[in-house]
């Protein structure tokens, strides 16, 4: 069985895209890929910030996924270097898919079917990681072909988040374990109606987004990515929710020297009449310094208003993960002793986790509680003792 976790995909790829993209391209990678802070970017907002059309943006980020691609085959084809970052991507893939045994068309599937939720554009990402993955011409389309055929089968399913006890017992669980500040306020009517979505889904196909129509909302509802869509999906067919709806709320923030609006995901009244803001994010990315300082604000504005608050990737909660008892006491020692003496970069950091079976669990366990600040792009980690995150969810 593999050391690595289908969510360590993204650590690989942003070494990889960093050693070959130029500074500009990469920095509209990691922003479309949400390397930088855990949100996928729209090609409009990373053609704002780079003064560039989003057509010139999508032009820009089809070279590099086609510049990534090629140096991984002229890597694969003379492997002089084993340490290299693409070299190490095709390695973790190979690892994790087996493109050279029986059925790894299956398991690509598979790989795939966990990781696109994550990922902007899903139809081009499958094209490009069926390229690194199979370096056979017929391997890779048979590949392409059997994953297509998966997802508009399973795009079909209406109720994929069905009705079932397991689900709805997962998700009550989830809400019982929302955070909650101060007094508990009782959302009425008046408040309901003044309640209105403040930042609207693009149409024009960015990223895994889509909409819906919720019979309980009776309208329809925007979704933003894979994750969003089976959440929004679930709460649908929870008996003690009444009501929801799309990011209702701004929140400014303060971040690297610069002020920040912030837009959690939903919010939800329960039966009893409370409100629960909710944000929806991978696993991993639950640890991401950034997402950290947004949800600091997201405390006060909700001790404020007299709302709770949920993190959560639909099955794990922030809650869940600090009461996690991890069994990796050595490597957690190992990484803090490095950490005494300075930085910990990707080289460094893959040095040490190869002497251990390190899961997601067990690394978002790690950074929250030892208040270790971790960077995706490029992959640092370092002490922040100023800055207590267990006090957030506290």
């Amino acid at each position: 069985m593999s050391k690595y976790e289908i969510s360590d995909y993204f650590e690989f790829l942003d070494a990889a895209q960093m050693q070959v993209l130029p500074p500009r391209m990469s920095k509209m990678f990691s922003l479309r890929y949400g390397f930088t802070d855990g949100r996928i970017h729209k090609l409009s907002e990373i053609a704002n910030e780079f003064e560039l059309s989003r057509e010139r943006i999508r032009q820009l980020l089809v070279k590099s996924h086609r510049n990534i691609s090629s140096a991984v085959t002229r890597i694969q084809k003379n492997p002089e270097n084993p340490t290299h970052p693409c070299f190490e991507l095709v390695r973790y893939l190979h690892l994790l898919v087996k493109p050279f045994e029986p059925n790894s068309p299956e398991r690509f599937t598979c790989f795939v079917d966990d990781l696109l939720p994550s990922l902007p554009c899903y139809s081009k990402n499958l094209e490009f990681l069926a390229r690194l993955t199979f370096s056979d011409l017929s391997a890779r389309q048979e590949a392409i072909n059997q994953a297509t055929t998966f997802f508009k089968q399973k795009g079909g399913e209406q109720d994929f988040p069905s009705k079932t006890p397991t689900k709805q017992d997962r998700m009550h669980k989830l809400l019982s374990s929302a955070i909650w500040i101060g007094t508990k306020k009782i959302i009425g009517d008046r408040d309901l109606s003044i309640l209105t979505k403040k930042r609207f889904v693009s149409s024009t196909g960015d990223g895994k987004n889509g909409q819906f129509y919720s019979s309980k909302t009776n309208s329809v509802v925007e979704y933003e990515s894979g994750l969003e869509l089976r959440f929004l999906q679930q709460l649908d067919s929870t008996a003690s929710v009444v009501y929801y709806l799309e990011q209702p709320f701004v929140i400014p923030y303060f971040y690297d020297g610069k002020n920040h609006d912030y837009y959690p995901d939903i919010f939800l009244i329960l039966n009893d009449g409370s409100g629960v803001v909710v944000e929806i994010k991978p696993l991993k990315q639950m640890c991401l310094e950034q997402n950290l300082v947004k949800w600091r604000a997201m405390r006060g504005f909700c001790e404020q208003n007299g709302f709770g608050f949920l993190i959560t990737d639909g099955v794990h909660s922030v809650r869940e993960i600090l009461s996690y008892n991890s069994t990796q006491i050595q490597f957690v020692n190992r990484i803090m002793n490095s950490l005494s003496k300075g930085p910990v970069y990707w080289r460094q950091y893959q040095e040490i986790i190869s002497d251990y079976e390190i899961s997601t669990m067990e690394f978002v366990s790690m950074v929250l509680k030892n208040r270790v600040r971790w960077q995706l792009s490029p992959f640092q980690l370092r002490l922040n003792e100023s800055f207590d995150y267990i006090s957030i969810f506290y």
